[in-house]
């Protein structure tokens, strides 16, 4: 997924920040969230989430959901 998010961040750059988090050194982080599978991918508009992916995912399928929380 590394390679497919840091495409992303490029494209979207500007438009939207994306952030690498290590649950296992940030613990706290996982259970404030409920991250119980590796990776999880999670969105935010205003300090609020608005989508969750969790597990592998294509690109396409990632751009499709940005694009969603960027329309509104």
């Amino acid at each position: 997924m590394g390679p497919v998010v840091e495409g992303l961040s490029k494209d979207y750059s500007g438009r939207m920040r994306f952030v690498k988090v290590d649950v296992d050194a940030n613990p706290g982080l996982s259970g404030k969230y409920g991250i119980q599978g590796i990776p999880t991918l999670m969105t935010f508009k205003g300090g609020q989430e608005m989508g969750r992916i969790v597990g592998a995912a294509t690109r396409d399928h990632l751009a499709q959901e940005i694009d969603k929380i960027l329309g509104s």
